[in-house]
């Protein structure tokens, strides 16, 4: 309950061993929460349940900017449920899904980012990119190295 009544911006949970039981705790609080503006959960055990769960939880948060889940285990099906919320919110501007397990190609629902500045997917599992992602003109920062099969 304390993040549904704490004033902080940033919520800082990098290595934390945060897994799919505590991503979906998270979530449920972050719903009732309206000052979070960034949320960094690198570096934790976090896979595709626990990223459903937090994009849940986006769709119901209206502050949130920057989105900071790189080093976990993400695959396709969790990238997906993230992107489409990220989308329908249009207020993130920055998505970290770096070393995660995406592959072998990028969840088309990110062509729908048009609102991101800043996208990395680096170290993956990605052989291949969208065309669509040449359409969001806003993306000023798109890391994609190191990524195979």
């Amino acid at each position: 309950n304390q993040l549904q009544s704490d004033s902080s911006e940033t919520l800082d949970m990098e290595w934390f061993s945060v897994g799919d039981p505590q991503a979906t705790e998270l979530a449920a609080a972050l719903k009732g929460n309206t000052t979070v503006r960034s949320l960094k959960l690198r570096y934790n055990e976090i896979r595709d349940d626990g990223a459903i769960a937090l994009a849940e939880a986006l769709e119901a948060h209206d502050s949130l900017e920057t989105i900071a889940l790189g080093n976990n285990m993400i695959g396709n099906r969790g990238a997906a449920a993230l992107a489409k919320a990220v989308a329908s919110k249009g207020k993130v501007t920055s998505l970290d899904l770096r070393y995660n397990s995406m592959g072998p190609t990028l969840p088309e629902p990110f062509a729908g980012l048009t609102n991101l500045s800043a996208l990395d997917i680096r170290a993956n599992r990605l052989v291949s990119l969208p065309a669509q992602l040449g359409q969001l003109t806003q993306l000023k920062t798109l890391v994609v190295e190191r990524n195979h099969d």
